[in-house]
């Protein structure tokens, strides 16, 4: 785990122990979410908060601008807090080590599952079991991506498990074995 790995995790340990304190575990995940989605989906604003040619009060103006009127107060201490102390580099990782925390936290196994169409609600409901009786948890946070290029079948990934049940796998392994 290297340095900023382990800041990342004590300022997300912080966190979580005034979230339970304030009961706010719930309204901070969703800060956190929406603070991880805003970041990695904007090269700018990543590269933003990791220079050090960047004022720290030009960083904090724009983490104002763009979250301190729908943040928990205490995510805009912690805002202010990384400014201060010039470790604004550091919010994405924190950001999803708390969301981490969260789902360790209230049993909740997230998975994604990639398929050539859109999943209906009998075909989620049934990798959503699968997600159960593979992780042994009860809870389950399904992402479904669609990528057509796997033609059927899919692809669903719990922690670092993989399984791979699409068509184009299934082409390429046959391929391997006629070329060999």
């Amino acid at each position: 785990m290297s340095a900023q790995s382990r800041v990342a995790v004590r300022y997300a340990d912080a966190l979580m122990s005034i979230a339970k304190e304030q009961n706010t575990l719930d309204a901070i995940r969703d800060n956190m979410e929406d603070i991880h989605d805003t970041i990695s989906g904007s090269r700018e604003l990543k590269t933003l908060l990791k220079s050090p040619i960047v004022p720290s009060e030009k960083k904090q103006n724009i983490l104002d601008a763009l979250f301190a009127e729908k943040v928990n107060p205490v995510v805009k201490n912690l805002l202010a807090l990384l400014c201060d102390k010039d470790r604004t580099e550091v919010l994405d990782a924190i950001a999803v080590s708390y969301i981490e925390k969260y789902r360790n936290l209230n049993g909740i196994q997230k998975a994604i599952v990639v398929t050539a169409i859109e999943l209906d609600e009998e075909m989620r409901a049934d990798f959503v079991n699968k997600v159960k009786e593979i992780s042994g948890k009860d809870k389950v946070e399904l992402t479904s991506l669609v990528d057509s290029s796997i033609i059927g079948g899919y692809i669903l990934t719990v922690d670092d498990r993989e399984i791979d049940a699409s068509i184009s796998s299934k082409f390429r392994a046959l391929r391997r074995e006629l070329v060999a």
